[in-house]
């Protein structure tokens, strides 16, 4: 997820009051398998446009802090899920 990697249309994105699940589409999951991340591991960075589509902009981590993008309308789908565990 650093140095332009780029998961388009091709990771499963879940979400619940404990956190953040990632999955690759399984053709993509050699060497990347599902990933579950606490909210407690996650911090918002906000929001910002790129190429006129706007992003929310997360980082994974505490200490590494991966930078992680996703449009703001799927951001806005998986607050619900999160409920008061969403980041601030």
């Amino acid at each position: 997820m650093r140095w332009g990697a780029n998961y388009n249309n091709c990771l499963t994105i879940g979400a619940d009051p404990a956190g953040l699940y990632l999955s690759p589409f399984f053709l993509f999951r050699i060497g990347h398998p599902p990933l579950f991340i606490p909210w407690a591991e996650i911090s918002l960075r906000g929001r910002r446009k790129i190429m006129f589509i706007e992003c929310v902009e997360f980082k994974l981590g505490r200490e590494e802090q991966i930078p992680f993008t996703i449009r703001a309308t799927l951001a806005d789908q998986i607050r619900p899920a999160a409920a008061s565990s969403w980041p601030v």
